[in-house]
């Protein structure tokens, strides 16, 4: 994690108390579509052969264990299968304007919690992407009577599955084993053996490559102030919200514009503090765009040190 930090001045009595801002910025692209296992495994779900032989599979092994008298176990797996089922007949569809976008600029977005946030995130680069994310909707609901009907058997699923593992409490025997060693196959499938998580997922079907980094700021007014010149607008009306307009404020800006103005009320110490704080923006904003020119960004792991 990089640390940018100003130095104020300090008296022999005064212990400078900061309140330390962390900056985790997301930098989004668009990627061509490279053969990689995840994307060969995600494909490979989608084929209906592949999820007929799921199905099937699933009925066999809640056979062989209805066979060998597990039969709460096997209830479980049936519902499961027909859930399964059920899922891949429902059809998500997308949006107009999904990951698309009518501006030719990249996006420079912040967000945080809320206004007065200690941790707050910088999303960059390909604008239909950020945009998607932050301020449009990325599936439409589905509606209609099969929709319905899906939703009343996954009720009447979840409730196959709980008088099922009640009765393999009850019994005491090779059933509550056959269920626990089904958990555990499952848990090992996909902890030991993981897909890397549907994020992940999403962004190798989309074709999105992100990068993440994360900073960590002395203060609020050195962090914003890089993100205006890192973003390189003269628009400052963003900022209202989480620093109201103020004389200090107004001085920092026209420091990182190089200008310098500095009203009256100001003192040759504010002025210098002011500058040290603007210098500190300057060189934060240099690195940002070191680390997240297009030419120069590489996927990197997240809070990697710079």
């Amino acid at each position: 994690m990089s640390r940018f930090r100003t130095v104020d001045p300090v008296t022999p009595n005064k212990i400078p108390q900061r309140r330390y801002q962390v900056l985790n910025v997301f930098y989004f692209r668009r990627k061509s579509s490279a053969r990689t296992l995840l994307g060969i495994c995600i494909k490979l779900g989608d084929r209906t052969w592949f999820r007929i032989l799921s199905f099937i599979a699933l009925l066999g092994l809640s056979a062989f264990l209805g066979l060998i008298g597990a039969y709460g176990t096997a209830a479980v797996v049936v519902s499961s299968a027909l859930s399964q089922a059920v899922a891949w007949n429902i059809k998500i569809q997308r949006p107009p304007g999904y990951l698309s976008n009518n501006e030719a600029h990249d996006a420079c977005m912040l967000v945080a919690s809320h206004q007065n946030a200690t941790e707050w995130n910088l999303l960059i680069g390909d604008r239909g992407i950020v945009d998607t994310l932050l301020n449009k909707p990325m599936f439409l609901v589905p509606s209609g009577k099969g929709v319905e009907m899906a939703a009343s058997w996954f009720w009447f699923a979840n409730l196959v599955q709980l008088i099922a593992m009640t009765f393999v409490a009850g019994q005491k025997g090779w059933d509550g084993v056959a269920l626990v060693l089904l958990l555990g196959l499952h848990w090992a499938v996909f902890n030991i053996f993981p897909r890397s998580g549907l994020v992940h997922s999403w962004l190798q079907t989309e074709g999105i490559d992100a990068v993440l980094k994360s900073y960590e700021f002395g203060g609020r007014m050195a962090m914003m102030g890089a993100i205006q010149a890192f973003s390189k607008s003269k628009i400052t009306r963003w900022m209202d919200d989480i620093i109201v307009p103020h004389p200090r404020r107004d001085a920092l800006l026209s420091c990182i514009e190089g200008k310098a103005v500095f009203g009256p009320e100001f003192s040759e110490s504010d002025q210098k503090r002011t500058q040290s704080m603007a210098e500190a923006s300057l060189a934060a904003a240099q690195v940002l765009e070191r680390d997240f020119h297009p030419s120069r960004v590489l996927p990197i792991p997240p809070k990697a040190a710079v």
